[in-house]
């Protein structure tokens, strides 16, 4: 991605790059190229006060600070800096730049901008997250080239009684639910900004895509759209 950037520098006039995209923030330091630093899921954002869920383990509020300090420091020392540290801070030094430590502590944010791609009820806002982060909600999917609904999920909503289906990426944590219309000329589209992946038919023809509270902060609530 660096040279990527290089090679293009006359015509960037700013890159904006995904948590891992560390070429690009190499780019900005040695090139000066201004950068913003997109983060998919506010685990990226690390907080002493209420750093959600990392797996199974509960690092809110509740959890001691000197307990999350050492957590983190396990996590970079055991993996991050022994894993990417290494191949990272050779690349910087072949450019020109010096080596960098805490990666995932501070590195990945970029010092222009930074962006949550989430909204503030899925994830709020810490006061030790880096000062110039923004929250601009969930991306929508448009499928563009491809606007209907297949055969398979139009004999689905038509055929037999109501029932649930569940795409396996993710636990489902129902907490209210969001309509999505089914239309034979459409594939099915929320209404609402909804976590979710768990579709159901309900008995009037529509489907229901369940909403979840969020799996990171389970305190932060629920989105609520009304549905048909």
């Amino acid at each position: 991605l660096y040279r990527i950037i290089e090679r293009h520098r006359g015509e960037v006039r700013a890159v904006a790059a995904t948590t891992l995209c560390l070429g690009a923030r190499a780019a900005q330091e040695a090139l000066g190229i201004p950068t913003a630093s997109l983060h998919l899921q506010p685990s990226v954002l690390r907080s002493y006060f209420d750093n959600g869920r990392i797996g199974s383990i509960t690092m809110g509020p509740g959890m001691p600070r000197p307990v999350k300090r050492a957590l983190f420091w396990i996590m970079d020392t055991v993996y991050v800096e022994g894993t990417i540290g290494p191949a990272l801070n050779a690349f910087r030094r072949s450019v020109g730049l010096g080596p960098v430590r805490g990666i995932f502590a501070s590195h990945v944010h970029s010092p222009d901008l930074v962006l949550g791609l989430f909204p503030d009820w899925f994830a709020p806002v810490q006061p030790d997250w880096p000062p110039n982060t923004r929250l601009t909600g969930f991306l929508l999917h448009d499928s563009g080239a491809d606007p209907l609904a297949t055969d398979e999920a139009r004999a689905f909503l038509a055929d037999g009684p109501p029932r649930s289906s569940s795409l396996p990426d993710r636990p489902q944590r129902t907490g209210c639910a969001s309509s999505v219309q089914a239309s034979p000329h459409a594939p099915p589209r929320a209404s609402g900004p909804c976590s979710s992946r768990t579709i159901r038919r309900s008995s009037r023809g529509t489907c229901r895509r369940a909403c979840v509270r969020s799996p990171t902060f389970p305190s932060a609530g629920c989105s609520r759209t009304a549905g048909p």
